[in-house]
């Protein structure tokens, strides 16, 4: 096995490890969820099952993150690919940010904040630089904001 194969495994294992992450955080939390309106504990169960599925999501992004860096510099080390995953994991970033302000109800460094920060918001926000950074590395807008949303 070369070296390129090898942490081409790598890799694959990092992207089972954070679907698999997504999968169980949330099947977790809905289940709880389910439960708890079974015994009729209604109160705060939605708050719960959120939490729940935010956590899980940002633990699953971030081994995703892990998962893109390690292809980047071991396997696909072209300008384009770098880009790309300079887009992914700025993107992910944010959307990690995002969802942390959003269950917590401020950022890491204290600031309260309210505002629900959506996919809609990073089209309207970033929208536009993605459409670009698309053009430049010759891939279709639409494959960009696919990369964006995995």
């Amino acid at each position: 096995m070369t070296f390129e194969e090898w942490m081409e495994a790598v890799v694959h294992g990092f992207e089972i490890v954070g679907v698999a992450i997504l999968l169980a955080g949330s099947i977790t939390a809905l289940t709880r969820y389910v439960l708890a309106l079974a015994r009729e504990q209604q109160e705060g169960a939605f708050a719960r099952v959120r939490n729940g599925v935010g956590r899980a999501i940002l633990l699953g992004l971030e081994i995703l993150i892990i998962a893109d860096i390690v292809l980047t510099i071991t396997v696909d080390t072209t300008l384009e690919s770098a880009l790309t995953l300079v887009l992914v994991v700025l993107v992910r970033t944010f959307l990690s940010f995002s969802i942390e302000i959003e269950l917590e109800g401020r950022s890491r460094g204290g600031v309260q904040t309210d505002r629900l920060i959506s996919m809609s918001c990073i089209r309207d926000h970033y929208g536009s630089r993605i459409t670009e950074v698309a053009r430049q590395l010759k891939v279709s807008t639409s494959s960009a904001w696919r990369a964006v949303r995995a």
